[in-house]
């Protein structure tokens, strides 16, 4: 799990509200190929761990 490698970010993410958490895993669970999921993870684990609860 990406998070198991950045507590700063997981952190970060277990206080956001229920509906900004949906939103990440919606936005992942849409992507179809391998590579694109495992971008959208990366720039999850970045805003997360810049405590952004939104995608620009």
């Amino acid at each position: 799990m990406a998070f198991a490698k950045n507590p700063v970010a997981f952190s970060n993410y277990e206080n956001f509200s229920k509906s900004y958490k949906k939103n990440y895993l919606h936005w992942l669970n849409q992507a179809k190929r391998v590579e694109t999921r495992q971008n959208r993870i990366a720039q999850i684990i970045d805003l997360c761990e810049r405590n952004c609860k939104a995608r620009q």
